[in-house]
């Protein structure tokens, strides 16, 4: 697939507070894995193999945490911002890198911090039939309130946006994933490298108000922003069931149904677990313990008799160290 890919990765991902205090977002682990870790596999998978990633906050541990992306079957080259530059000047910024060997080529645009199974060959192709300046991913949603959602004409192409609408007032329950393919035009309209620029804000209003060819395709899959803690353990439990195709060996480690406990983690056996649950890596559970609807994170320890419902439980030098060992894997395998 010739394709450029850009995967965005520099935020702070505030609302995941205070776990973000700790890892960037897109390092926070998913069923015992970064959630970046999964996209980057998911790339793969579908013939991507070449992604340049942007990154600011925490720059560091991201580098230290996916090195040079042959963990998950890429090759991952890194852009680092001297500031946040938004998504768009983000993109800007990495754009020598990205186009090194096809600069005519489509870019492949995702956000380093989303969990799903999306066919992005399929949305390429697409926008490659359409002969958009911009094609846009879209997913329905029940809730619109929580999203930007997508208006669109009888052929597709999106004709305006809403963000967050108040229940009755939306126009579209189809919701913008942050996946997008841009032809090379795109570099054209966001100014000059250096500079901060936002998508939503200056790209597209540009787009539709100079009237250029903007494209919104619904694609079948599971998406899920991991916008909050309660997405987060969503995004766990999708994992678990099968709703989203991760690709994860980890999740072969199912104690019983709807259970995955990482092989380096201690369960005491007077513990109760009750589905779903994650335990990550080398936490401890004690006896007496029951937990049910919830996220054991990294080194996390679970007192005796403790109980935990719809929570996610962890600790700073657990998450630390679960980091820290992921960097020595990343060393191992490049």
């Amino acid at each position: 697939m010739i394709a450029n890919v850009f995967l965005m990765a520099a935020g702070k991902g505030t609302r995941l507070a205070p776990l973000t205090d700790v890892l960037p977002k897109p390092a926070i682990p998913v069923a015992n894995e970064p959630v970046m870790g999964h996209l980057l596999r998911l790339l793969a998978r579908q013939g991507f193999r070449r992604v340049v990633s942007n990154i600011a906050y925490k720059a560091d541990v991201m580098k230290s945490v996916f090195g040079d992306g042959s963990a998950w079957g890429v090759d991952l080259v890194w852009s680092e911002e001297p500031e946040p530059l938004g998504t768009a000047g983000g993109l800007r910024y990495a754009e020598a890198s990205l186009r090194r060997d096809r600069p005519e080529a489509p870019t492949l645009i995702l956000s380093g911090d989303g969990l799903h199974d999306v066919d992005l060959v399929a949305l390429v192709r697409a926008h490659e039939s359409a002969g958009a300046v911009a094609t846009l991913a879209l997913t329905p949603v029940e809730d619109a309130s929580e999203y930007g959602v997508v208006i669109q004409d009888g052929r597709g192409l999106v004709t305006g946006f809403q963000e967050k609408p108040a229940p009755g007032t939306e126009q579209s329950k189809l919701a913008n994933t942050g996946i997008y393919v841009f032809d090379a035009r795109i570099f054209d309209l966001i100014p000059a490298r250096g500079e901060f620029h936002d998508f939503g804000e200056d790209v597209f209003p540009r787009l539709l108000a100079e009237g250029l060819p903007v494209l919104g395709v619904p694609l079948p899959g599971y998406w899920n922003d991991i916008g909050g803690l309660e997405a987060l353990r969503e995004g766990n439990f999708a994992a678990i069931d099968g709703r989203v195709d991760t690709g994860s060996e980890l999740l072969d480690a199912v104690s019983q149904p709807g259970v995955v406990v990482h092989p380096s983690a201690h369960v005491s056996s007077e513990a109760v677990l009750i589905a779903p649950v994650v335990v990550g890596a080398d936490a401890v559970i004690e006896g007496g313990a029951r937990i049910s609807r919830s996220v054991i994170l990294p080194g996390a320890r679970v007192p005796a008799g403790s109980l935990l419902a719809a929570g996610t439980f962890g600790s700073q030098d657990g998450l630390l160290a679960w980091s820290r060992s992921l960097a020595a894997e990343a060393v191992a395998s490049s």
